[in-house]
């Protein structure tokens, strides 16, 4: 899901500084902290390393708009996390 949020400042650099040493994005620091904020226990496992191939010997691939950066983003997103 895509979601904005409203932070004052001083949190939101806390929050992303924190996402930094722990080497994580900032999107999955927060959704880190939501679970454990909802009693979840423990925490997702780290998404696998992928290799995103957008060309082959036909050019592009079909569908791949490389334009469109942010529809790759949550296309992956939603193979990885639905579940």
């Amino acid at each position: 899901m895509r979601t904005t949020i409203i932070l004052d400042d001083h949190l939101g650099e806390r929050l992303r500084q924190e996402a930094r040493n722990r080497k994580q994005s900032f999107s999955s620091f927060i959704a880190e902290a939501g679970r454990l904020a909802l009693g979840e226990s423990g925490t997702r496992a780290s998404p696998k390393t992928f290799k995103l191939v957008t060309f082959g010997e036909g050019g592009v691939l079909h569908g791949v708009d490389l334009d469109k950066t942010g529809v790759l983003l949550v296309a992956e997103d939603e193979e990885v996390y639905r579940t």
